[in-house]
């Protein structure tokens, strides 16, 4: 119902002010949605294999704080499942792997 409301705002706003940014706004969030559900289907990896932040945080000594802006910057492997990102050991080396090859 919210998406709809947002939608319709969205048009009428594009409509009668011409101003097109909250409907492409939305409908670019509505096609990340998208992707990312398409995206979580062929990852190759187990869902099971799948860790809360949380949970890789506790085994790796850093903070949830600091492994999310990691993957809000791109720079750790992630997927977003009812508002809590999860992420694999393998994507977290992979990280930890290349942060220490730049420096």
């Amino acid at each position: 119902r919210e998406w709809r409301r947002s939608y319709i705002r969205a048009l009428d706003t594009a409509y009668t002010r011409r101003n097109y940014v909250p409907l492409i706004n939305l409908l670019g969030r509505s096609v990340e949605g998208g992707l990312d559900r398409y995206l979580e289907a062929v990852v190759k990896t187990q869902a099971n294999a799948y860790q809360p932040l949380a949970e890789l945080a506790r085994s790796s000594g850093y903070s949830v704080d600091y492994l999310g802006w990691l993957v809000r910057r791109g720079k750790l492997e992630a997927t977003k499942r009812g508002g809590r990102w999860y992420s694999t050991p393998a994507a977290l080396t992979r990280y930890i792997k290349e942060s220490t090859r730049a420096q």
